[in-house]
């Protein structure tokens, strides 16, 4: 079954650069609250920590880092990332963050998974896309399935976050079953 995308995007995605990396960035990670299953929400990061982070990825072509950006306003509103790249196999891992909580809600989310996969699938020439999320994330689990990422599997207590313990959903799409028109 393919997936077929009419979309009308409102926002786009772009390079991440270093100029990226200040404090907007740095309290989207840091803000446990909106976003509890990011590693950060178990330790404070610094902008040296977010910049080590930056330089260590953005040179690897095994990953790919992207800001999310409202179209209207140019805003940088939140990133996305394919990582992990094995071209022998031709899959990869996704990632992303709608970190600007004014943007939430807003459908941005499925846009930027659906960018993300064109991007993986007809630059990258991947045929697996795949990740995992807290299935207590209940916003970014409708996101996933709206952007056409099927469930495959739970992994059990796989995230630890705010002080227990939360499975979750195994996700993929497939070359074959996303299609772009």
């Amino acid at each position: 079954m393919s997936i077929n995308k009419h979309i009308k995007s409102n926002i786009y995605l772009r390079a991440l650069e270093i100029e990226d990396i200040n404090n907007n960035y740095l309290e989207w990670i840091n803000d446990s609250k909106s976003s509890p299953f990011l590693l950060s929400s178990r330790r404070k990061v610094s902008l040296e920590d977010l910049k080590k982070y930056y330089e260590m990825h953005v040179n690897n072509t095994n990953n790919y880092l992207f800001a999310i950006c409202d179209k209207a306003t140019n805003s940088h509103i939140g990133n996305a990332r394919l990582y992990d790249i094995d071209t022998f196999d031709s899959n990869g891992v996704f990632g992303w963050l709608i970190g600007d909580v004014s943007y939430r809600g807003r459908g941005l989310g499925t846009e930027s998974l659906i960018q993300l996969f064109k991007f993986g699938f007809q630059d990258l020439n991947l045929n697996r896309i795949y990740g995992k999320v807290a299935l207590s994330n209940l916003a970014a689990l409708r996101s996933c399935e709206k952007a056409g990422l099927i469930q495959e599997g739970i992994c059990h207590e796989s995230f630890f976050s705010n002080g227990k313990f939360h499975d979750a959903a195994y996700l993929r799409i497939l070359k074959s079953e996303f299609s772009i028109s």
